[in-house]
């Protein structure tokens, strides 16, 4: 098994509860310290390129962990009564409001680029992605009904890298 790797600016900050996990753990780890005038070198430039972007951004990423919190759900002590409920609440309810908002979000700000947010692939973009594709999977003829957003998951899924992932990607639930 390979090594865990932590890679947080030399402060204590988020990095250091993960650092305390590892050391409680007893689990041999890189703990490799960032200095921030080396930040801009590491960052993977998919985080938009101002705060108001950034906060749409952020926006976007949070509604994406609504669902996922939604759906963990149906594997985490539920019974069988509850799984059924539960899975009708995210196709009458959680996924016709999400897949609207993250359809109405692209239709107000989609770019000329087929993009989200400017004119290049933003966390954003594969949050929605990744957002919807449980509900792609248990019912794509649903998602028809947004046309925006499935625009937006095809453009996603055509980015190089993404397509080579996504067609590599063996699913395994949520």
């Amino acid at each position: 098994m390979s090594k865990v790797k932590l890679t947080y600016f030399d402060i204590r900050g988020r990095g250091e509860l993960a650092r305390l996990v590892m050391v409680a753990a007893k689990k041999d780890y890189d703990d490799v310290r960032v200095q921030f005038p080396d930040w801009p070198k590491l960052k993977a430039g998919l985080y938009g390129s101002t705060n108001l972007e950034g906060l749409m951004i952020d926006q976007i990423v949070q509604l994406r962990e609504d669902i996922l919190l939604e759906e963990v759900k149906l594997f985490v002590g539920t019974n069988e009564t509850k799984v059924s409920s539960l899975k009708s609440e995210l196709r009458e309810i959680i996924y016709p409001r999400t897949m609207k908002i993250f359809n109405d979000l692209i239709k107000q700000h989609a770019s000329k680029s087929g993009f989200i947010i400017g004119d290049k692939l933003t966390l954003a973009d594969l949050a929605i992605h990744e957002g919807s594709q449980s509900c792609f999977q248990t019912n794509p003829r649903f998602l028809s009904k947004f046309p925006h957003l499935m625009a937006l998951r095809e453009r996603v899924a055509s980015v190089d890298g993404v397509r080579q992932y996504l067609a590599r990607r063996q699913s395994r639930g949520i």
